[in-house]
């Protein structure tokens, strides 16, 4: 959302094991790698193949390019949701200024559009005893929730 470059350690965040098999081809022995039949293609979250190369479902990755072979499905699967964070950000600096978050590490954009990764149910117990449901309702909630 930031316009920050993605990485390949993004990547190992939502499919480590695509990483762990691009690793895993790349440290192949020529014989072994040899064995295997990779075209240069690569299939993304979704379940779709996607060409890497013109042609790439029909052209054999060579052991002398396995290393441009990973780096281009690494490239392909952090591109695979351009579409959907563009249509996010358009949707969200409509409502908050650009500018605005442009001054502020990812971090700090996360926590002010998303809240905390933990709630203080101390808090939540204060800011809700204003209900008008029945106190055991309230101290069910909060048991539950401190739970």
């Amino acid at each position: 959302l930031l316009d920050m470059p993605v990485r390949k350690e993004d990547l190992l965040q939502v499919d480590a094991f695509c990483l762990n098999s691009l690793d895993s081809i790349i440290s192949l022995p020529k014989e072994t790698f040899d064995e295997f039949e990779t075209y240069f293609c690569a299939s993304l979250s979704n379940g779709s193949v996607v060409e890497l190369i013109p042609n790439g479902t029909a052209i054999r990755v060579p052991y002398s390019r396995r290393e441009e072979y990973a780096d281009l499905v690494i490239k392909a699967r952090l591109s695979e949701g351009d579409m959907q964070i563009e249509a996010v950000k358009r949707g969200l600096f409509k409502a908050i200024p650009t500018d605005t978050y442009s001054l502020f590490p990812w971090e700090e954009v996360e926590e002010d559009i998303c809240g905390l990764h933990t709630i203080d149910i101390s808090v939540l117990t204060v800011s809700y005893t204003h209900l008008t449901l029945p106190t055991i309702h309230l101290v069910q909630i909060f048991v539950v929730a401190a739970s």
